[in-house]
């Protein structure tokens, strides 16, 4: 569901979503996070059962949210464990410091 950078998908009723907040650690670059983003998003959440699209939004006061969305809130969840010992997830993960993470489907 790529097409070059750009992602293009319908959010449709019963989608599951993940929703991960989180803040750039200190010092940390921000263009830098998104490249490392885009690598963990291109190179293998995308090619994971279920996933329909994921986005990077960037909200006031050092806020920003990891958007996924897949098939199912159980394929969101599956994909979100896919995470554990990925080199091109942790290279990500080095750059943030974790909020919080939610789960839920589109109504």
């Amino acid at each position: 569901m790529q097409s070059g950078d750009k992602q293009v998908f319908q959010i449709q009723k019963s989608f599951g979503l993940e929703l991960g907040r989180f803040r750039l650690k200190e010092g940390m670059s921000e263009i830098a996070l998104q490249e490392a983003y885009q690598a963990m998003v291109t190179n293998h959440l995308s090619k994971q059962s279920g996933w329909c699209g994921q986005h990077l939004v960037k909200l006031s006061h050092g806020i920003f949210l990891d958007v996924a969305f897949a098939l199912t809130e159980d394929h969101a969840k599956a994909i979100c464990a896919s995470w554990r010992d990925q080199p091109v997830c942790d290279a990500f993960l080095a750059f943030i410091e974790p909020i919080s993470m939610e789960f839920g489907t589109v109504l």
